[in-house]
């Protein structure tokens, strides 16, 4: 992986985890001050993005 993934490559990733959803995954919005527009966010536990960590290492 490159410093700056290809545009598409993060909406597909975006997209499969927003399917994949479940328990371990958070939908929400953010927004740092009022000029700067809503951003979604995709947010899921500690323990969760530790394991999938681990996973990605461990091939």
């Amino acid at each position: 992986m490159g410093e700056q993934p290809h545009g598409m490559t993060i909406t597909r990733v975006w997209e499969l985890m927003k399917q994949l959803g479940g328990s371990d995954l958070d939908e929400r919005t953010r927004q740092v001050s009022p000029k700067q527009p809503v951003k979604e966010i995709l947010a899921m536990d500690l323990e969760t993005a530790t394991g999938l960590l681990e996973d990605r290492t461990a091939t």
